[in-house]
């Protein structure tokens, strides 16, 4: 239902509860009530009845269980995305994930009948809207469409709606959901229905080959979320008599089908677990969803097996992650990290503050791909908790991880093809008091060598404890679009970094090289070096030709794009003052010639070897740069033998062992 209000009404009510302390968070402006605005009937009730219920029913105590409450409540008041759908635009989807995400945060809230009707209702417009988005994109009967997806203002299916609508199932509908039934008959009989509409042409045992592990159609959070998609529509029709003898377009049926996905699922889980977990690596926009679907496997997977590997898969994202953080953000190296997010954009966003309470918790909504999350059971083992709780109890450390990405035959159908060879990328990350410093460093390749869903945007840098945009690093401009590809060389021992611009045919969509700094970092310019103070300190500086600052951005374009970039990141105790850090820059030996760039890195990191146009490796104290031989992962605290289904999480007597057995 759809209402059109005068909005000054709505707002001095609004005002009147903020005034009365029962509202205690401001509304955005994007998502003012106005004259003009349509407002959803569903979720004005949900607002304004939950502002007064929420102190009392869902008072948000400290821990775990207080934070999701939180962040349900949150989810309530400012739905996100805007649950209010066009009638003019039948098949627009985002606001179909609003009212999903919207009701699915309702029914963990609430168990009163008027509530639960509610989200019910706002269950049943989505599926109106998914079902004639889903007959507009692919045809009804369904065609053949997994190489095809919808445009981007329209529902698709497989991406994120589905993943959000099995959860409420898992969690409120079927024989045994998880938390107990607030899901109607027959919203759950249309969730199932809609399901088998799409999976009926777009899922076929043949593409649930294991060859396919290593053949991601589209993007390996996009591959993944189809598998997710089939293989979530088999375990739903398999349950339900109504549907489980009903054929797929190429013969099979639910049970064939929940089968194969099952075996290639535990195939793909165990491909990753052995080799650094994913190519779209901490990724700050597809880290979110890829492990929501890995949270439903895991939650609500009737294969046993599955269940254990993807509880294990996620235990090790994120030990991963926590040594690689520095107050809930995090700071190792990343891929697929787009230019509007690189300064102040973090993997998993807020999640941590769910699982650790580190960082803050943003007084809104979170994205919907994050519902998974928060609404599963699932909680940080006691070993990886204190890991990113206390990372410095013995000092400094170096962690060393191997990735897939480099490609073994070039994109076709719709598929990457990725080698299994896991000693081109070696991610190096050093974690020290203060800061956390990481860089990808990989060979000189030409761009069509790689994946490119490995080599698009990579990020190297520095991030410190200061504030989300407490970082420093050196990257390109992308030219003509936003991302670019394969665009530098980076080599790091402990806290100093090299970083130098690819050009073409090298890297792809290339432009300016420049140095970022944080807007609130204090900042100083001396000897051609920029110093920078926060919770470490930080000094970074082309090597050669200088810089020019840009005065509407954080940013220092190089005025020689050959020069590779140099950043020096120490702890703070470890100098007296601001003064001696800068003073042991500058007396630090930096030379360049035309073939190699050498710095005597501070704090033990050694002289640094870097060369600018060879094939040769970076060099430490004349030693190449290497992951250490036989391990994928090598941490204090994370360690894993090349080839071993078996990572031990933790140091010293506290231990965790995580196998693939």
């Amino acid at each position: 239902m759809v209402i059109r209000m005068p909005g000054a009404p709505i707002l001095e009510f609004v005002g009147h509860l903020v005034r009365a302390g029962r509202l205690r968070c401001s509304l955005r402006p994007r998502r003012q009530l106005t004259a003009a605005l349509a407002v959803s009937f569903a979720a004005l009730v949900s607002c304004v009845s939950s502002l007064a219920l929420a102190e009392e029913q869902h008072p948000v105590s400290e821990g775990l269980a207080g934070r999701r409450t939180k962040i349900l409540v949150n989810q309530v008041l400012y739905p996100f995305p805007n649950p209010n759908c066009p009638v003019d635009q039948p098949a627009r989807g985002s606001c179909v994930a609003g009212q999903i995400a919207l009701a699915l945060a309702i029914l963990n809230l609430h168990q009163e009948a008027g509530r639960v009707d509610e989200a019910n209702r706002l269950l049943g417009t989505a599926l109106e809207r998914t079902g004639f988005a889903v007959a507009a994109a692919y045809g009804a009967p369904v065609q053949d469409a997994y190489r095809s997806r919808p445009g981007a203002e329209t529902v698709d299916f497989s991406f994120l709606v589905s993943t959000l609508l099995f959860r409420i199932v898992g969690l409120f509908g079927g024989e045994t959901p998880l938390v107990e039934h607030r899901l109607s008959g027959q919203v759950d009989e249309d969730i199932r229905r809609l399901f088998f509409a799409w999976a009926q042409g777009n899922c076929r045992i043949s593409e649930a080959d294991p060859v396919n592990v290593l053949r991601p159609w589209g993007s390996e959070n996009l591959d993944l979320q189809r598998v997710h998609t089939c293989w979530a529509a088999a375990e739903l029709l398999e349950q339900d008599q109504r549907f489980r003898n009903k054929p797929y377009s190429d013969g099979s049926h639910s049970s064939a089908q929940r089968a194969a996905w099952t075996a290639y699922l535990k195939a793909f889980l165990r491909s990753r677990f052995m080799s650094g977990l994913s190519v779209e690596f901490f990724s700050t926009t597809y880290s979110k969803y890829f492990l929501s679907v890995v949270y439903n496997f895991m939650d609500f997977a009737t294969d046993p097996a599955l269940r254990e590997s993807s509880e294990n898969f996620i235990t090790l994202w994120w030990a991963i992650w926590a040594e690689e953080q520095i107050g809930g953000v995090h700071g190792g190296s990343k891929a697929r990290a787009y230019p509007r997010h690189l300064l102040a954009g973090r993997p998993t966003d807020n999640l941590p503050w769910l699982y650790t309470g580190l960082g803050e918790c943003p007084r809104e909504a979170w994205h919907p791909a994050y519902l998974p999350m928060v609404t599963s059971p699932y909680r940080l083992p006691g070993v990886v908790e204190d890991i990113a709780r206390n990372p410095h109890r013995y000092g400094s450390f170096a962690a060393w991880t191997r990735n897939l990405g480099v490609a073994a035959a070039k994109f076709s159908d719709a598929r990457y093809s990725l080698s299994s060879d896991l000693t081109a990328i070696t991610r190096y990350t050093f974690s020290a008091p203060g800061y956390v410093m990481g860089a990808s460093i990989v060979p000189r390749l030409p761009a069509d060598r790689w994946a490119a869903i490995s080599s698009q945007n990579r990020w190297n840098g520095v991030v410190l404890g200061d504030s989300l945009d407490a970082r420093v690093y050196a990257t390109p401009a992308p030219k003509g679009g936003r991302s670019t590809y394969n665009a530098v060389l980076a080599a790091q021992s402990r806290g100093t970094q090299i970083v130098q611009r690819l050009p073409s045919p090298f890297s792809r969509g290339t432009g300016d090289m420049a140095i970022w700094v944080g807007p609130r970092l204090r900042r100083i310019e001396r000897e051609g070096w920029i110093f920078v103070e926060g919770s470490a300190y930080v000094a970074t500086r082309p090597v050669f030709g200088g810089y020019v600052a840009n005065p509407t951005e954080s940013s220092f374009r190089l005025l020689d794009q050959r020069s590779p970039v140099i950043i020096q990141a120490s702890a703070r105790l470890d100098y007296e003052s601001f003064e001696a850090f800068q003073a042991a820059v500058l007396a630090a030996p930096l030379r360049a010639d035309a073939g190699e760039v050498s710095f005597q890195g501070l704090g033990g990191a050694g002289r640094l070897r870097f060369f600018r146009d060879s094939d040769r490796r970076p060099e430490v104290d004349n030693k190449p740069i290497e992951a250490p031989a036989g391990w994928v992962l090598s941490s204090p605290f994370v360690r894993q033998e090349l080839g071993s289904s078996m990572v031990e999480i933790g140091e010293g007597s506290r231990t965790l062992q995580l196998r693939f057995d």
